[in-house]
């Protein structure tokens, strides 16, 4: 059977992993930051609120060069779930760095026989 509270907490760490967690606000603060350099969503104040009762990050990778990052969440609960990591998906328009399109090339250029 689908544990739909389950479910609903996933989907809320899944979205607060887009919020600009490496800038130097609070977890409240950058969920709910509605500033287009800064996030690509956005929480309710209300519901920042309720998430950061719940959850805290516990360590973030920011934006690599292809757009990489991902988040780990520490469920504060009791009876938690411990910890949650959360990989988002790449920006599309960084989608290669510059390092991978120089190893591309390299492979190209080279390849292993």
């Amino acid at each position: 059977m689908i544990n739909a509270t389950l479910l609903f907490e996933l989907a809320q760490l899944a979205e607060a992993s887009y919020a600009s967690l490496d800038s130097n606000m609070s977890l409240t603060d950058a969920l709910t930051n509605t500033n287009p350099a800064y996030n690509k969503m956005s929480f309710s104040a209300a519901q920042a609120a309720e998430f950061a009762t719940h959850w805290s990050v516990t360590a973030h990778q920011k934006n690599t060069t292809s757009g990489y990052s991902s988040t780990l969440f520490k469920n504060l609960d009791a009876d938690g779930a411990g910890y949650v990591l959360a990989i988002r998906g790449t920006e599309s328009e960084n989608f290669f760095g510059s390092e991978d399109l120089t190893a591309i090339r390299c492979a190209k250029a080279h390849p292993k026989h």
